[in-house]
């Protein structure tokens, strides 16, 4: 039996921000978080505390994972994910979070999807 795929009721997307796409970087996967976090705090006056759900998408943060960067951000939120791919990570976040609100399992969830090439990392896969 072919169940239908339950509707995203309740849930809401917004304040969506970018930071510009650089493919390379000498910034770590860290500092992208926080500058996108610092930017969300600038469109919206949320806070940090205001968080209480993350999912960082990343495949360049390695070997950390969004435990990593929520320490180094100094976050302490009650949920979080981690997607370790890149492509439609950014997808795949969005609908995560959701279901998480629905579920009760956070309410304001910080979606940070980081995916860049260290110029060093570049020269050694070329």
């Amino acid at each position: 039996m072919k169940q239908r795929q339950k509707s995203y009721d309740g849930v809401s997307l917004c304040a969506p921000i970018t930071i510009p796409y650089q493919r390379f970087s000498s910034e770590t996967a860290h500092w992208w978080a926080g500058a996108a976090l610092k930017e969300l705090n600038s469109k919206t006056g949320l806070r940090p505390k205001d968080f209480d759900g993350i999912i960082f998408s990343s495949f360049s943060s390695g070997p950390d994972t969004v435990v990593g960067i929520v320490q180094h951000l100094g976050l302490t939120p009650k949920w979080m994910d981690h997607i370790p791919t890149g492509g439609a990570s950014g997808i795949m976040a969005i609908r995560r979070a959701a279901r998480a609100v629905q579920a009760g399992d956070a309410s304001i969830i910080a979606l940070s999807p980081i995916h860049i090439s260290e110029p060093t990392r570049q020269a050694e896969i070329s």
